[in-house]
């Protein structure tokens, strides 16, 4: 799976029928207690991975430089966004419906990659991204190493039985990530 385009643009290639499903919900399904944002602009390709031939995390060309080029468009702290559309986000990610754990992924390590830059990385959490592209959270075992990864870098340290969704969301408010963006 891959961020790698904008709906405004993709809507100028494709009819509204044949848009690609967003993996996240319009704000039109989000109760009115919730921080209002507009609908999340990225799309999703769910043929690729942190293990995909493609994806070549670092490199500039490569497919994940496109996916951080719109997630930064998207959330950045010099994009259009708000603190509010990232909370929107986050709540997304809590009520684990339709999460794209590829989105969620990407903005951890983009979130790390702006600790480590700011000097924030009180955690270790390059070694979490060090982790992630050796795609150490892929498969049927990967999920349960990123469960591990998360649980041992978050203070407090969370229970055993809390949800991945809220263990993400957690990691994301750790590395400051509502309040500076990507």
């Amino acid at each position: 799976m891959l961020l790698h385009i904008c709906l405004a643009a993709a809507s100028l290639l494709l009819p509204s029928a044949q848009l690609p499903r967003t993996a996240l919900p319009t704000r039109s399904s989000v109760p009115r207690h919730r921080h209002s944002a507009a609908p999340l602009l990225i799309l999703i390709d769910d043929d690729r991975s942190w293990s995909s031939p493609t994806w070549l995390w670092g490199i500039p060309g490569g497919d994940a430089s496109q996916a951080c080029k719109a997630m930064r468009m998207e959330f950045g702290e010099k994009s259009t966004s708000s603190r509010s559309h990232r909370m929107y986000f986050l709540e997304t990610i809590a009520d684990g419906d339709d999460v794209d754990w590829m989105d969620v992924e990407l903005a951890i390590a983009l979130a790390i990659e702006a600790a480590m830059i700011d000097e924030r990385d009180d955690a270790d959490w390059k070694g979490l991204l060090s982790d992630m592209v050796q795609c150490r959270f892929e498969g049927e075992e990967g999920r349960v190493n990123l469960r591990v990864a998360l649980s041992t870098r978050l203070k407090p340290a969370p229970a055993l039985d809390e949800p991945m969704e809220r263990l993400a969301v957690r990691a994301l408010e750790a590395l400051g990530w509502p309040n500076r963006g990507l």
